[in-house]
């Protein structure tokens, strides 16, 4: 389990990097239209970095954690598959 979610972590690295650099015109016009400053001389500011990071991290953990949450609370079975009352 732990390696799972530390494997989604470290993947989601490059792949975060990738998708915040192919956002930058999204990236300009947010910053136009809102004038929260999001780029920078050299491309999008580190928050973006880290939203886009977190977003996806998020992402691929929240299947995992529902998966795991839908198995710690469901409902106990006996042997022949029947829901014990």
């Amino acid at each position: 389990m732990l390696a799972t979610i530390l494997g989604g972590v470290a993947l989601a690295l490059p792949v975060a990097f990738m998708v915040t650099v192919l956002l930058h015109p999204f990236w300009s016009w947010l910053e136009t239209t809102t004038g929260l400053e999001s780029m920078g001389r050299h491309g999008p500011a580190s928050w973006c970095y880290g939203t886009i990071w977190g977003l996806i991290v998020l992402a691929v953990l929240l299947p995992v954690g529902l998966r795991r949450a839908h198995t710690l609370f469901a409902p106990a079975k006996n042997h022949s598959g029947k829901r014990l009352s």
